[in-house]
């Protein structure tokens, strides 16, 4: 006989919600704040979570069922649970209620940008159940297409004659980047050919290369810079190299934090970053780096990217 009965902690991501276990309220749970209850080693349980409100977000509640059996909790099958089983029968569970959509705004139709190219045609940025980009030679259109959902954005030249359209605002709230990025970039050719499309956190220009910058999911929020030089009629990827070219992380505290910005530098080749976390006496050691390239065999097995 176990000297324990199963225990159960409820979170929540995202927002602040109220808890009900089998129709009974029974407090509010956080990312930070819990709720913890002992369980019978065997039955059904139904969880109610009900958001309590966010000044930006509305989230739907939900309900889950955890079967416990014999002491342990049997598998849920929903990606909005995370279940986690600690020593002693203690369960932890973290609900993520999911996003309400917003209702779209009606608009009408207007013009974001517009520029006249070199042979007389006309090239317009403009807003009509979406962001469109339309190349027009009187009444006949050369080129059309659908950018996304965005409301600004812009048209130039290259001094190659290349039209670029740069759609949309940066994804990144707490870098900075150059202005006059966007999150869409698409060039087309004189024959109005679309050479390359662009996608990123943010996308723009730097003289005549296009640039753009993607944030990995690492604690410290890697950005991924590619550049692409026009060659030889096209577009072809020139570098793609890992960094800090948005922002400026605060350095991890030493615990968990350090040890995950230390795996995960390993595992992005980022030595310099990785050596930083070293205690002096390691880094002046006679051979760290090939137990730190060992290392990275290791930290492969682990899922932070």
């Amino acid at each position: 006989m176990k000297p324990y009965m199963p225990m159960l902690v409820i979170r929540t991501k995202e927002t602040l919600a109220a808890i009900e276990l089998n129709g009974m309220l029974i407090g509010e749970a956080s990312e930070k704040k819990h709720i913890a209850l002992p369980l019978s080693d065997s039955g059904d349980y139904y969880v109610g979570v009900y958001p309590l409100g966010h000044e930006q977000e509305r989230y739907y509640p939900m309900v889950r069922k955890l079967r416990f059996q014999n002491g342990q909790l049997q598998d849920v099958d929903n990606e909005d649970v995370e279940v986690y089983a600690w020593p002693d029968g203690l369960f932890e569970v973290v609900f993520t209620p999911g996003k309400l959509a917003r209702a779209t705004e009606q608009a009408f139709p207007f013009t974001i940008d517009q520029l006249t190219l070199p042979d007389g045609c006309i090239a317009i940025l403009y807003y009509e159940n979406g962001l469109r980009l339309a190349v027009e030679q009187g009444s006949r259109v050369r080129y059309g297409v659908m950018l996304g959902n965005e409301r600004t954005g812009s048209l130039s030249l290259t001094q190659s004659g290349i039209l670029l359209a740069i759609a949309g605002e940066p994804c990144i709230d707490d870098g900075d980047v150059p202005e006059g990025y966007g999150s869409t970039l698409v060039a087309l050719d004189t024959s109005y050919r679309e050479l390359i499309r662009v996608t990123g956190d943010a996308v723009g220009l730097q003289g005549e290369n296009i640039v753009s910058f993607s944030r990995t999911p690492t604690l410290l929020r890697h950005d991924r810079k590619r550049v692409f030089r026009f060659k030889g009629g096209k577009y072809e990827l020139e570098s793609s190299t890992l960094g800090f070219f948005t922002h400026t992380p605060e350095h991890p505290e030493p615990g968990r934090d350090m040890i995950r910005a230390f795996c995960e530098a390993v595992q992005l080749n980022q030595w310099e970053e990785a050596f930083s976390y070293l205690s002096s006496a390691l880094r002046d050691s006679s051979g760290p780096y090939d137990d730190i390239a060992s290392f990275r065999i290791l930290s492969s097995s682990f899922s932070f990217l």
